[in-house]
């Protein structure tokens, strides 16, 4: 009996393993609506995956172009989908539509507190800090608890690598209680 209840405990992580894979976002408390190109919740964080990119008014190519990303790794909140195009929310609540393969599943955030954060080699709050990571720092995420996030430095230009915890408060780019395994 113990047996296979382990068995079954195995064979439930792999599952979820696999479906955290897929879809990057946790489930919610209440099911979200799925779209209807993918089968994908909405809304879910995805990645800048590709610089530049063009974000249009609508869906296709014959709509002008709204704006321009230039930070390849920006968290992005896809919102709706039509074919092959997803309306993506970025931090400042700007929307338009960009292309799927201009997307990445790769899940990033951004630092939104103005003074910033500390990083800390561990996940606690006593810890000493060992950086400080400023407004709108790009930031891959790890592991995610409710309070704490393994964050891996974008380097790009000047800024260097890091890796760390932050608390993930002052972070854009994930739901309030979601879990990143």
């Amino acid at each position: 009996m113990h047996r296979l209840a382990f068995v079954t405990i195995i064979f439930a992580f792999f599952c979820n393993a696999l479906v955290a894979v897929a879809q990057p976002v946790a489930p919610p408390k209440e099911p979200r609506p799925l779209g209807e190109s993918t089968g994908y919740p909405l809304p879910r964080f995805v990645s800048l995956g590709a610089d530049p990119a063009n974000a249009r008014t609508g869906p296709g190519q014959r709509y002008p172009i709204k704006w321009v990303y230039v930070r390849r790794g920006l968290p992005l909140q896809v919102v709706g989908e039509y074919d092959t195009w997803r309306q993506v929310r970025d931090r400042d609540g700007e929307e338009g539509w960009i292309h799927r393969a201009l997307l990445s599943g790769t899940r990033t955030a951004v630092v939104t507190a103005k003074d910033g954060i500390s990083l800390y080699g561990e996940p606690q709050g006593g810890s000493e800090p060992i950086a400080h990571l400023g407004q709108r720092v790009l930031v891959k995420l790890g592991q995610c608890a409710l309070d704490w996030c393994a964050v891996e430095g974008l380097a790009r230009g000047d800024e260097g690598d890091f890796d760390g915890w932050v608390k993930r408060e002052a972070l854009w780019g994930l739901y309030a209680d979601e879990v990143l395994e």
